[in-house]
């Protein structure tokens, strides 16, 4: 290493001590050592330093134990939900109820859909006007503080489809980002590049996309679309494969397909009212939930981190917490009405919480998943109807789009106190 790269990392690094003291609260020790480092431009408050350590540190445990390269699902977050050994009063995290607006950008037409990186550091936006925002948590969590009118969120924007942005995943080893839109392509987009606007490589399908998502290795990826038929694509090669029976498909259009955090099994949900499972090995059905929710038709599907339940939304009205070994639902959330749209339900980052946008009240609804009890329903600030909402993986945050063209960050003020 020269000398030369070697004190621009350790440039890069003071900043990290700063941004992180910054967000901590450390005021005095953080202007102290921002002064001793000759006053360096452009440091905002951020927790990108302690996201780089637990990495690091999982990294390292990872090489002192041996053993090859693990799955990231087979060390088990502690903060997951797990019925047979939680208490009913063990939570770590906030009720979503309290969470803030902090941030709120603006598309050109309805906001559909966003996601979360692995890292919680990076969301992005799709919408109705055809593009996609990539933003940055830490410049949105810096809103928080005053003086930081000149940060910008937005970090990259792009426009490279023809119609409505309806999926978004980052892949889980590379800066890619990927969209499935209903001008029935999935766009791969390489969001490392400030310059580019286009994607750097398109799967075409035949029918609009309604969802996706990577396999851990980042080299595979489940596509659904308005065909009962679930396509897994190589995303190098575009090769796709479907089960070699035609028996294992659904009867209607699949509304989602997610993994489970092992990645030896996937869920799907549709329009038929069912819900699938389905051996990622041999991408064969293994198990079908007919009627999943009355006959209803299923928005969406969730795994816990342990991979041991299932959540499951539908135009019931109804969530349901699903044991994967029994098959039988073992909590149910009521209360939120979900006649009309695809709103999906989803945990909060450490699965205390359950949470659905509400499509009459524009609210969100939440509950306690471990006793199901609702909690206070907190009032969105959307003068129109909530599409979509992703909980960040790693703190009291999450994103809600609406047809008012507006993407709002909310985060808890007591989780950086």
């Amino acid at each position: 290493m020269s000398a030369t790269a070697s004190l621009a990392e350790r440039e890069h690094l003071y900043r990290l001590i700063i941004s992180q003291l910054h967000y901590d609260g450390y005021e005095g020790v953080a202007a102290t050592l921002h002064q001793a480092c000759a006053a360096m431009p452009g440091i905002v408050p951020s927790q990108r330093l302690l996201a780089a350590v637990k990495i690091g540190m999982e990294a390292e445990g990872e090489k002192l134990g041996g053993g090859g390269r693990e799955k990231p699902s087979q060390v088990i977050e502690k903060a997951c939900l797990d019925l047979q050994f939680d208490s009913e009063d063990q939570k770590s995290s906030p009720s979503p109820s309290s969470y803030e607006v902090l941030y709120t950008t603006s598309h050109k037409a309805p906001c559909k859909v966003a996601c979360f990186n692995k890292s919680g550091s990076l969301a992005a936006t799709g919408s109705a006007d055809c593009s996609i925002k990539v933003l940055g948590v830490d410049r949105m969590l810096a809103k928080m503080h005053k003086g930081t009118e000149d940060v910008h969120p937005v970090v990259r924007t792009f426009y490279d489809n023809t119609d409505t942005i309806m999926a978004l995943q980052f892949h889980p080893t590379q800066e890619v980002l990927a969209a499935g839109s209903r001008d029935c392509t999935v766009k791969l987009f390489d969001h490392s590049k400030s310059a580019v606007k286009r994607a750097m490589k398109t799967v075409q399908e035949v029918l609009p996309v309604t969802s996706i998502s990577f396999h851990y290795s980042g080299e595979y990826m489940l596509v659904a679309t308005q065909h009962p038929t679930l396509r897994l694509y190589n995303i190098h090669t575009a090769q796709c494969y479907v089960s070699c029976n035609a028996a294992d498909q659904h009867h209607g259009a699949v509304t989602s397909v997610t993994y489970a955090s092992d990645f030896n099994v996937y869920a799907s949900t549709s329009r038929d009212g069912a819900v699938k499972l389905w051996d990622a090995i041999s991408n064969r059905c293994i198990s079908t939930w007919a009627g999943a929710h009355g006959g209803a038709e299923v928005s969406s599907a969730r795994f816990t981190k342990n991979g041991k339940y299932l959540l499951t939304s539908g135009k019931d009205s109804n969530v349901l917490l699903w044991e994967l070994s029994t098959g039988r639902v073992v909590n149910a959330y009521k209360g939120a009405t979900q006649t009309a749209l695809n709103t999906p339900a989803v945990f909060n980052h450490t699965e205390d919480f359950v949470m659905m946008a509400d499509e009459v009240a524009r609210t969100i609804s939440s509950w306690d998943s471990r006793t199901g009890e609702m909690q206070r329903p907190l009032p969105s600030g959307h003068n129109n109807s909530i599409e979509f909402i992703s909980h960040s993986p790693v703190m009291p945050a999450f994103l809600s789009c609406s047809d008012d063209f507006r993407m709002r960050f909310f985060y808890n003020h007591s989780a950086s106190a």
